[in-house]
This record gives structure tokens, C-alpha cells and sequence, in this order.
């Protein structure tokens, strides 16, 4: 859809193997929040992007692969937040940071079995603040 009020978004980070692209949810009833069926409608997206260099490790977790147990680090980290218009891609302008807090494993994970690493996903919490003082 055209750029323009009313903001219709949805917020999109990179995953630990920086090829995909994931969603970060904004909250369901807010005017600005975009079901994934209605993603026609989006104008505006904020996309995530790790600060370089700002990884650091919280804590190891334990997963069961194949039976056997697995651990693997979980790094905090930050994320810098950057608005783009949906239709042409054009930078609108910079948001602000968030952080991505390893604060309890997560029940699922995927991870890269040369690099086995989890890096925090950014607080959802932390980018719809972002995203509704922007979209008001």
C-alpha cells in the first residue's frame, strides 16, 4: 500500500543465520498492527538489525537433539530499528535501539552446527513502543 497515515505495520528481524527474515509481533488489537492476512494493506515496515560487535553471552542452554543433549550459548544483544515505506523500499528514517534480551532459553531454536550459537530475537515489547510512537 501508499506510505501515509493511517500506518499500517509490521516489523521484520533477521534470524541468528542472517539470511531470513522473521517477524516480530506488535500488539494484536493496536491500530497500526497488521494480521498476516491482511499484509496487503502494509505501508510501513521496521526492520531489525543486529548492532555489529554487540553479542555478548548470557548463559548456556541445554536442548536434546537426535536424543542426545546439546549445549549451546544464547547471546544478548541490541538491535538497531530503521523505518522503510512498504511500496518502494525508501528509508523513512531511524527509529531508535532495542535490546534483545537472553533472559530464559527458548523452547525451540534453530542454529547453524558450524557456529552453534543463539542470538537473542529483539524484545517485542521494546519495538512496539517504537512503532506506536512513530504510527500516532
Amino acid at each position: 500500500a501508499a506510505y501515509g497515515a493511517p500506518y499500517r505495520v509490521v516489523a521484520l528481524a533477521k534470524s541468528s543465520d542472517k539470511n531470513v527474515w522473521s517477524t516480530v509481533s506488535l500488539k494484536y488489537d493496536a491500530p497500526y498492527s497488521v494480521k498476516y492476512s491482511e499484509y496487503a494493506v502494509v505501508n510501513a515496515v521496521v526492520c531489525l538489525t543486529e548492532q555489529k560487535g554487540a553479542a555478548v553471552k548470557a548463559k548456556t542452554c541445554e536442548f536434546k537433539s537426535s536424543g542426545e543433549a546439546k549445549m549451546i550459548d544464547y547471546y544478548a544483544t541490541m538491535y538497531d530499528a530503521a523505518l522503510y515505506e512498504a511500496k518502494s523500499g525508501k528509508k523513512v528514517k531511524d527509529l531508535g535501539t532495542v535490546s534483545g534480551p537472553a533472559e530464559s532459553c527458548p523452547i525451540f531454536i534453530t542454529y547453524n552446527k558450524s557456529d552453534p550459537k543463539i542470538i537473542a530475537k529483539p524484545d517485542s515489547d521494546a519495538v512496539d513502543a517504537l512503532v506506536a510512537q512513530f504510527a500516532q
